[in-house]
């Protein structure tokens, strides 16, 4: 073989698409993931308030009648109301096979909320700042404001 060419050995096992590295966890996924933990379980066991009712129900309206629904708090015609948006429309369609109530389909929609949050947050500070501790200071200071 001349010294020119270049021999290529071949790679075997699971890291030969990596090249060799093993991914770490960076501080932000590990306290992240303990942040989501502990918030969906307060999540599930503080009954929920406020307006969660109001959107439990504008499920239920849609989940009744998909292109005609009635108004989510009164018995009027619920044409041009503000409640109806695509995300009410997916819980809607998702809870009519599954046969949850709208209820329910608020209640499984928190930590899925949380989990967005999450990702956001964590990829906003990573485009400010290399620093992997920054995101974690981060929801730090936001779950103290």
């Amino acid at each position: 073989m001349s010294a020119g060419v270049l021999v290529r050995r071949a790679v075997r096992g699971a890291t030969a698409l990596r090249g060799g590295r093993v991914r770490r966890l960076t501080p932000y996924q590990v306290y992240g993931v303990l942040f989501w933990l502990v918030m969906t379980l307060a999540y599930w066991r503080i009954p929920l308030c406020c307006d969660a009712g109001l959107h439990a129900a504008v499920v239920e309206r849609l989940k009744a009648d998909l292109l005609h629904p009635a108004h989510p708090t009164a018995d009027l015609p619920g044409a041009g109301s503000p409640y109806y948006g695509p995300y009410a429309v997916a819980q809607a369609v998702l809870a009519r096979p599954a046969g949850l109530s709208g209820w329910g389909v608020v209640t499984l929609a928190g930590p899925v909320h949380l989990l967005v949050l999450l990702t956001g947050l964590g990829r906003f500070v990573r485009l400010l700042t290399p620093r992997p501790w920054a995101p974690v200071l981060t929801l730090l200071f936001m779950t103290l404001l």
